[in-house]
């Protein structure tokens, strides 16, 4: 049986209200002795005191939410109070006395998954969303929390199972490998192999959505970075001048552009250097601009450049004070930072980079790194199924050991057999009191 638990649900400090969740089998009867109250409806805000020693710690709304209907799937009771650290504190100090233990991060939704309310893609999405930057993220892990990816995964997990059994009655009814009616599985492993090669290609703007991208601004000293730094954030974070190398350290701030979640970076010229500070800052613009998913190159002159742009290249010949609206030609973009001319072309330009891909009205994407090696395990494995029967190799045990396989990389995605310090991971990653 497990412990009856405890955690603030709200952030640590001063708000108007603070919530302590308490889950267990002796979550109601703590409240109880805690209120000196007798009677709690299921599903009802009830007015109540808290009391420590009888003296009253604070006025509360208390809700009780009795099993198995409940967010975690035991008994549930939330505590609304002041949202003061004193008084929130002490009520969680008062119901560890009477028996509660400090839940660990994420026990509640570790519970919920453990009692059967949700698997362990539904779970990965409430942490998402609690951590969204983005509308478009939030409303694909929303879909993921009400279990559209899940429907997804089960269906093909359904198509799997048909076929693997149709393999397997042959194989117990037959002492040797006869003949397989084609129609009877073909249909069914191509489309598994088209759910699952749609999944993992949703992976890269999954991940783009959810984790977000890491734009770098690149350059030789007194270009005009700090200055393009500033009007991209339309704000005076990095501190500019016309003496070069005043940029020492990397700077970061962050932004949304179409929906994804930008980290900026402004980052020290490059250039030889005998300052031992300066040095450092160097180097550290050159690993991170080895690591960015978007490198903004600055000029202060057209520049000659013969072989083309990687994707994540864009360049820029700042300091182009003349002109009263930016350019883009040749694969160059001209601006200029100082006149905050050639700053939308800029954003412009990066939306195309970003929106390259299909619409994401209706698609659902996977986000994890968990998610999507599972899901080109599965591909993989009825890929090498659907090639042997098609090069007519077909060896039933054979077929039926990789749709197995295949299987349990689904099963692995749901949480039905996934390691426990893999599920462990997961929810040790979220917030106390989820």
């Amino acid at each position: 049986m497990l412990e009856t638990i405890v955690a603030p649900a709200t952030p640590y400090g001063e708000s108007s209200i603070g919530v302590i969740r308490i889950s267990g089998l002796r979550a109601l009867e703590i409240v109880k002795t805690l209120t000196k109250a007798k009677v709690f409806k299921n599903r009802y805000a009830h007015y109540r005191k808290v009391y420590l020693d009888n003296d009253i710690i604070d006025d509360v709304i208390v809700t009780f939410y009795k099993s198995p209907n409940t967010y975690t799937g035991e008994d549930l009771v939330e505590i609304s109070c002041h949202g003061s650290v004193t008084i929130i504190k002490t009520i969680v100090n008062e119901l560890i006395n009477l028996g509660c233990l400090m839940a660990e991060p994420g026990e509640f939704t570790k519970r919920a998954f453990i009692n059967g309310k949700l698997d362990l893609l539904q779970a990965e999405s409430i942490t998402s969303i609690i951590k969204s930057k983005s509308d478009i993220n939030l409303k694909n892990q929303q879909k993921i929390l009400s279990g559209q990816l899940s429907s997804k995964l089960l269906i093909i997990k359904q198509k799997l199972l048909d076929v693997l059994s149709y393999f397997e009655h042959h194989l117990d009814i037959d002492e040797f490998d006869g003949d397989l009616e084609p129609e009877n599985y073909l249909d069914s492993l191509n489309f598994i192999q088209s759910e699952l090669k749609n999944l993992m290609d949703s992976f890269s703007m999954g991940k783009l959505y959810n984790d977000g991208l890491h734009v770098v601004i690149c350059g030789k000293p007194n270009v005009g970075k700090s200055t393009l730094f500033n009007r991209m954030l339309n704000s005076d974070i990095a501190i500019t001048s016309s003496e070069p190398g005043t940029t020492r350290d990397i700077i970061n701030a962050e932004l949304n552009i179409n929906g994804i979640p930008i980290k900026l970076f402004d980052t020290a010229g490059i250039r030889n250097s005998d300052n031992i500070v300066e040095k450092i800052g160097i180097d550290k613009a050159k690993k991170l601009s080895k690591t960015a998913d978007l490198k903004l190159n600055i000029y202060d002159k057209k520049i000659d450049k013969d072989d083309d742009l990687n994707k994540n290249e864009i360049n820029i010949i700042n300091k182009c004070d003349e002109l009263s609206e930016g350019r883009y030609k040749d694969k160059l973009l001209y601006c200029s930072a100082k006149n905050n001319v050639g700053i939308d072309l800029i954003f412009d330009i990066i939306k195309k980079k970003l929106t390259s891909s299909k619409s994401t009205d209706s698609a659902t994407f996977i986000t994890s790194s968990r998610q999507q090696l599972n899901i080109k395990d599965a591909y993989h494995k009825t890929g090498v199924a659907l090639e042997n029967i098609i090069n007519n190799n077909i060896n039933i045990e054979i077929l039926s050991f990789e749709l197995r396989e295949a299987l349990d990389s689904i099963d692995l995605i749901l949480g039905k057999t996934t390691p426990d310090d893999i599920i462990n991971n997961i929810f040790n990653h979220m917030c106390v009191g989820k």
